[in-house]
């Protein structure tokens, strides 16, 4: 059989409604910029807040002064998320032309813009308003953490530079000076699936062993590039020889509840643990509350 050309006419390729490959690529044109204009918009309402912080910090310039009022103001986001917005005014000119170039990829991110500005300039990559305190005293036989993981990707640019929980790098994560684990302890770790071999890098470098897991599975879907997200595992590492919960105190590998806050986790948990390793010292990292019969340390723990 001969190949035969086969002539496609132009309304047979095109949309419905659409009358001609020009008026497809303006219509292409027009919502791309109105995309890019929706992200400067949204770029302009952070410097905006940015400033307005800025000031703020210039009344409060000792960090638990600050901290302590901005708990009182209820932003609804968080402490690094402040700081995060006063860079960006700080440094808004060299912030407008990055994520300006980065508008045409997609890619714009004002947290990474942020980050690169600042090593531009021969500063730390990150900080937070208030600074992190130091590890409490004493050892913890029960570590509980929940990283703020940094991803590569986002499905819509918008929900980036919107993105109100800035994160930390895996090194940082690795690298932090963390409260004192007893010699024999257990760390309960979050991590999403796509995070699980950075979770367990920090499981290694923090001087524990993966044992098992815990996995939460949430009321509602969320995104997923090979499938939607709808649960998130919580690694259980050991250290020493801490002995493993009595069989009654050994709770259900699945947690069923319904998903909450961005990034905030189901609050039964604690109850799971202390009925695992009940009586023995217990500390909560990255903790953004203070729990009951818990000590709590990181960058929004409550003073």
């Amino acid at each position: 059989m001969k190949n035969e050309l086969v002539e496609i006419t132009e309304a047979e390729v095109l949309p419905a409604g659409v009358r001609s490959l020009q008026e497809l690529a303006d219509d292409i044109h027009s919502r791309q910029f109105e995309k890019r204009d929706r992200l400067l918009e949204t770029l302009d309402l952070h410097i905006a807040d940015g400033r307005d912080l800025l000031e703020a910090r210039q009344r409060f310039p000792s960090d638990n002064d600050y901290g302590a009022w901005f708990d009182r103001q209820d932003f609804g986001f968080s402490l690094r998320w402040a700081w995060t917005l006063t860079q960006a005014a700080e440094h808004e000119p060299q912030i407008r032309e990055l994520v300006g170039s980065q508008l045409p990829t997609g890619s714009a991110n004002i947290e990474k813009a942020v980050k690169d500005v600042r090593k531009r300039l021969g500063l730390s990559a990150s900080r937070t308003a208030r600074e992190t305190p130091p590890p409490p005293t004493g050892t913890f036989s029960v570590l509980y953490a929940d990283p703020p993981w940094e991803y590569d990707f986002s499905k819509s640019p918008t929900r980036d530079i919107e993105n109100k929980y800035p994160t930390m790098e895996l090194d940082e994560i690795k690298k932090l000076d963390i409260p004192t684990p007893a010699d024999d302890s257990v760390l309960f770790l979050w991590a999403t699936s796509p995070k699980l071999p950075q979770g367990l890098e920090v499981v290694e470098a923090w001087g524990f062993d993966y044992k098992t897991c815990m996995v939460w599975v949430k009321d509602k879907i969320g995104m997923g590039y090979y499938a939607r997200q709808r649960h998130e595992l919580l690694l259980i590492a050991g250290r020493g020889a801490l002995p493993v919960p009595e069989p009654a105190d050994r709770p259900d590998s699945v947690i069923l509840a319904p998903r909450g806050e961005h990034s905030q986790k189901p609050a039964e948990v604690y109850g799971l643990i202390e009925s695992m390793y009940p009586n023995l010292p217990r500390i909560e990292l990255f903790a953004r509350i203070a729990w009951p019969g818990w000590e709590s340390w990181g960058y929004e723990a409550p003073i």
